[in-house]
């Protein structure tokens, strides 16, 4: 096997590469080397080797990862059950409160508080059972009847469908269509009652 260059210079530094050794005397291109073949399978085989390490590196951190958001999930639900437990006992004391309240209100109370509204400047205050108070006193009428009764500070009023039927003042006491189902007591001396179908007695009770 002979080598051969050009001229050169003392130093000078020559390569030869990628030389290939045939028997015979037919020559063939240059392919690598069956072991250097090899060498790249290995070698392939050692990186596809680290990427399954790596990939099943990453699915165990994905598992892991899994498993802690599945408890950060029940955290969040067991504190919202929680909360929502906490929300409704608060709920429920104070519901339990406010009828406490409602039920230990006065007269005086109610009364305060009544006043308390006229002097803001609400010129009638009205409740869900019927009771209406304003400038002329208080009234009384639930919804749908034809009665109601008027309280003033110069007595009370009983009207039919607006229309007094019974009016108790410093003055008396004036009735229309007054009934006594039994008899009717006058200045607690004289009494009257039915006598038979169509006639009325008085006897005197007095002393």
């Amino acid at each position: 096997m002979i080598f051969s260059w050009g001229a050169s210079t003392i130093g000078s530094v020559v390569e030869y590469r990628n030389h290939k050794f045939e028997k015979g005397n037919k020559a063939t291109d240059w392919t690598p080397a069956p072991e250097d073949t090899q060498g790249e399978i290995d070698d392939l085989k050692d990186t596809t080797a680290n990427q399954g390490q790596i990939i099943q590196s990453q699915e165990s951190r994905l598992s892991d990862l899994e498993i802690n958001t599945n408890a950060i999930t029940a955290t969040v639900q067991r504190v919202q059950s929680e909360t929502q437990t906490s929300l409704d006992g608060v709920e429920q004391s104070l519901q339990e409160l406010s009828e406490q309240v409602s039920l230990s209100l006065t007269s005086d109370q109610v009364n305060i508080a009544i006043e308390k509204k006229l002097s803001e400047g609400v010129e009638t205050v009205k409740t869900s059972t019927g009771f209406t108070f304003d400038e002329e006193g208080l009234t009384v009428s639930k919804t749908g009847s034809e009665m109601s009764t008027k309280v003033t500070e110069d007595g009370m009023e009983v009207s039919q469908n607006n229309t007094p039927v019974l009016v108790a003042d410093s003055q008396g006491v004036e009735a229309k269509n007054l009934h006594a189902s039994t008899y009717l007591i006058i200045s607690g001396k004289a009494r009257l009652e039915a006598y038979g179908t169509d006639r009325v007695a008085c006897y005197w009770i007095g002393g």
